[in-house]
């Protein structure tokens, strides 16, 4: 009875240090890169300009009565060349001036 109870005590012991780890591992703002962002700022733009009108799920496109959900990692994408291109007219403008 004695050795449940340490193996009982332990396991508690070990979901409380699990527990720790994990509120400890939560990022925090000034852990992100101004690319991330204005990635974020870029992606927040598209979700509300482009709303899911299906409910299914957070951003869709819908082009021809087709229904293109834009998940995380294309969304990312998506924003990174919205980015880039005008990274590369302002860069244009200032060489032209």
């Amino acid at each position: 009875m004695t050795s449940l109870l340490k193996g009982l005590r332990y396991v508690q012991l070990m979901h409380l240090q699990l527990v720790v780890f994990i509120l400890s591992q939560v990022p925090t703002v000034g852990q992100y890169s101004t690319e991330d962002h204005v990635l974020a700022n870029v992606i927040a733009e598209i979700k509300e300009e482009w709303p899911c009108r299906q409910k299914l799920h957070g951003t869709c496109i819908d082009t021809r009565n087709s229904h293109v959900q834009i998940h995380r990692i294309r969304m990312r994408e998506w924003a990174s060349r919205i980015v880039s291109f005008f990274i590369r007219v302002s860069d244009n403008i200032n060489k032209s001036l």
